[in-house]
C-alpha cells in the first residue's frame, strides 16, 4: 500500500531514496553532493515522497514563487511503480498542501509528454503564454 508523506528533515534513508530517484531521472550529476540534497529538501516550501515497503517510489516538491504563487517541480515515479495513480496522489496532495499554505497560484513546466498527465488533474496553458529558459541542458 502506497504511502504518503511531507518532508522538511529527511533522514539519511530518505536522502538516499530521493537521490535514487533523481539518479534514474538523470537529474544528478557526479559532482552533487548529498548536502545539497538535503538544502533542497529543507528550502522546499513542500516536498513529498511516496513509499511502499520502506522504497520510495516517488517524489515531489513545490517552490516558493512569492507569498501566494508557487511551482511545482521534480515530479517523478519510479518506472516499477508506475500505472498506479501515484504521480496524481503526489500532485493532488501537493495542491492541498500548498492551498493550506494560503498559496492561490500554482504552475509548472511540463515535457511533452507529460503535459497531458498534467492536463487531467486541471492544470492548463495560460492564453498567450509560452514557457521559457536560459541555460541547462534542455534549451
Amino acid at each position: 500500500m502506497i504511502r504518503y508523506r511531507f518532508i522538511k528533515k529527511p533522514s539519511s534513508s530518505d536522502l538516499r531514496g530521493i537521490e535514487a530517484l533523481y539518479r534514474a531521472q538523470g537529474w544528478w550529476k557526479p559532482s552533487d553532493r548529498r548536502a545539497g540534497l538535503r538544502r533542497l529538501v529543507e528550502r522546499s516550501l513542500c516536498f513529498i515522497v511516496a513509499e511502499e515497503g520502506g522504497v520510495i517510489a516517488g517524489m515531489g516538491r513545490a517552490i516558493d514563487a512569492h507569498s501566494a504563487e508557487a511551482y511545482l517541480h521534480d515530479i517523478t515515479v519510479s518506472r516499477e511503480f508506475r500505472g498506479r495513480d501515484i504521480g496524481s496522489g503526489l500532485v493532488r496532495r501537493m495542491l492541498r498542501r500548498l492551498k493550506s499554505l494560503g498559496v492561490g497560484w500554482v504552475g509548472l513546466i511540463s515535457s511533452n509528454n507529460s503535459w497531458p498527465f498534467y492536463r487531467r488533474l486541471g492544470f492548463v496553458t495560460p492564453r498567450g503564454a509560452r514557457a521559457m529558459m536560459k541555460g541547462g541542458t534542455n534549451v
